[in-house]
């Protein structure tokens, strides 16, 4: 069970150097199945650097999305069907199909899947006012064609007041426990720019019969010098009294991000408090600018990653207890130590927890070089595997996710380069 980790290194911030990086290392033993290789097609037109994680629903199905594709290079959303324990490949969705991108251009964030097979999202641009749209995609009876329907798109209002150009994806009360969406209960999420105080928002998003309603619940930099945090940039997470938590990139008493909590108040309001704001430390060795999403564990600690800070300024995992203006921060893990960066550096995307408590994620350089899935238990970190093992990287190279689990404990996630195609990236099992 995880605890509270010593960190490893204080050896400044010394910058590591690509010859270094490139010394000889040792294979790991455990070996990773690349599932899909994008850029397979024609002109990539099965998609490109799929930055985004990757998520599946009950059946095993695994849906992601791409960052550009060969075509209208607005983006695609994927399936990956699963029969029998293969995979099959399905395209489900080009961006930017329509003049002018009204159907949304570059999706971001993980994707959610409903109860009834329904899959959302948000992109960051496009859409009816071109400040980004959240998406739904609606398959037929036999799940071979899906239908684009935009619920919300940004800047409706005057001057952006709803927010615009989204970041991450979204999330709804009980998804932290696995539980499937709705199809209707509200959605929360951010939009990384815009609002009231031209700091971005955290919004809800209630789904109507046709479409949804967008309420701002919170807007960033609404305080004197952005105290409060600007730029949110990962997705929420809810608990069960549904009090919502993230970070922001920017603001907070140091100007080096925020992690946040926003709380239900009075009506349908919510009070946002800030739990810390990075960069207290001498040279950030608690971390700087985090933009990835917290997880939270079963006693209500947070976690997550941010990709600078730390003893040589690669990124750290850190903890965070939860008591409004008295929480605390802990690091529990520097990256890079001794500037070998074996154990991976720049962690990108967010952590999972297993079974044992232990965090899981993904860095996205080094180990041999083209970044690590890992692991932060009670005795520090583990790198479980280093990608671009394989010839050519057909192994996949430079992850910009996390992982997530099933329920055997298997990881799933994407790698934005590498692969058997033409180096668009990969979507990938690893079995521990």
């Amino acid at each position: 069970m995880l605890s509270n980790i010593a960190t490893r290194g204080g050896f400044g911030l010394a910058a590591v150097t690509l010859a270094v990086c490139l010394q000889p290392h040792a294979a790991s033993a455990s070996t990773l199945t690349p599932l899909y290789s994008f850029c397979a097609a024609d002109n990539c037109s099965d998609g490109n650097e799929p930055v985004n994680g990757a998520v599946r629903d009950a059946a095993g199905n695994i849906y992601t999305s791409t960052l550009i594709d060969g075509v209208s290079n607005g983006g695609d959303v994927i399936e990956l069907k699963r029969s029998h324990n293969k995979y099959k490949y399905q395209f489900m969705y080009r961006f930017c199909s329509q003049a002018n991108c009204l159907d949304g251009e570059t999706p971001v964030g993980d994707l959610i899947v409903d109860v009834n097979g329904n899959v959302y999202g948000a992109t960051q641009y496009g859409g009816k006012h071109g400040g980004g749209a959240i998406f739904k995609l609606t398959p037929n009876a036999k799940q071979t064609k899906w239908k684009l329907s935009l619920l919300y798109n940004f800047c409706l209002k005057a001057n952006c007041t709803d927010g615009a150009y989204p970041l991450a994806g979204l999330t709804y009360q009980g998804a932290a426990s696995g539980l499937p969406y709705d199809g209707t209960s509200p959605m929360f999420g951010t939009a990384s720019a815009a609002g009231g105080a031209n700091g971005g928002v955290a919004f809800m998003l209630t789904p109507t019969r046709k479409n949804a309603k967008e309420k701002v619940i919170y807007n960033f930099c609404s305080q004197a010098s952005c105290a409060d945090g600007t730029s949110p940039q990962g997705a929420l997470i809810a608990d069960a009294a549904g009090n919502l938590y993230g970070t922001t990139h920017g603001g907070g008493s140091t100007n080096s991000g925020t992690a946040f909590e926003l709380s239900p108040a009075a009506g349908s309001s919510y009070a946002q408090s800030v739990l810390y704001s990075f960069c207290q430390q001498a040279n950030c060795a608690d971390g700087t600018q985090p933009h990835d999403p917290l997880v939270m564990d079963s006693n209500g600690n947070l976690f997550g990653t941010t990709e600078q800070g730390g003893s040589n300024n690669h990124g750290v995992v850190f903890k965070i207890q939860p008591n409004g203006a008295r929480s605390t921060q802990t690091v529990l893990y520097t990256f890079c130590p001794t500037g070998t960066c074996s154990d991976g550096y720049d962690p990108l995307g967010g952590l999972s927890i297993d079974a044992n408590g232990d965090l899981l994620g993904t860095t996205h350089w080094g180990g041999i070089l083209f970044g690590t899935i890992f692991k932060i238990h009670d005795t520090g970190e583990s790198v479980l595997y280093e990608f671009c093992q394989q010839s050519n990287c057909a192994d996949g190279a430079g992850p910009f996710s996390g992982v997530v689990l099933d329920g055997s404990g298997n990881m799933y996630g994407t790698t934005i380069t590498g692969g058997a195609g033409d180096g668009g990236g990969t979507i990938w099992e690893f079995k521990p």
